[in-house]
């Protein structure tokens, strides 16, 4: 691809990205707020998340799994994303290290 062909591309993307978010918002507009809609647009956050982790825990093996439990652990006691990020990073670093 020609440097022209990326800026493109990038574009594209950026548009088709613009209207599916402004489209959430249009989409939602009619939809009613009841107790079951609240709920569910409550629990997508987690969702999310789990939907990232889960494939790179299962790619990783071992390691990944450690590490997740490592940084979900160290939230529950610690409560500060950044020391989470790193035990989790060094957990799943010590299992690799381990030969795991």
């Amino acid at each position: 691809m020609t440097g022209t062909e990326n800026v493109m591309l990038i574009f594209i993307l950026a548009v088709a990205t613009y209207f599916c978010r402004v489209g959430g918002f249009v989409a939602m507009r009619y939809v009613p707020f009841t107790p079951p809609v609240r709920r569910a647009l409550e629990a997508l956050p987690g969702s999310v998340m789990a939907a990232v982790i889960v494939p790179g825990v299962i790619a990783s093996g071992l390691p990944g799994l450690i590490g997740v439990i490592a940084a979900v652990l160290s939230m529950l006691f610690i409560k500060k994303d950044l020391a989470a990020m790193v035990f989790g990073c060094a957990a799943a670093a010590l299992v690799r290290a381990a030969g795991f």
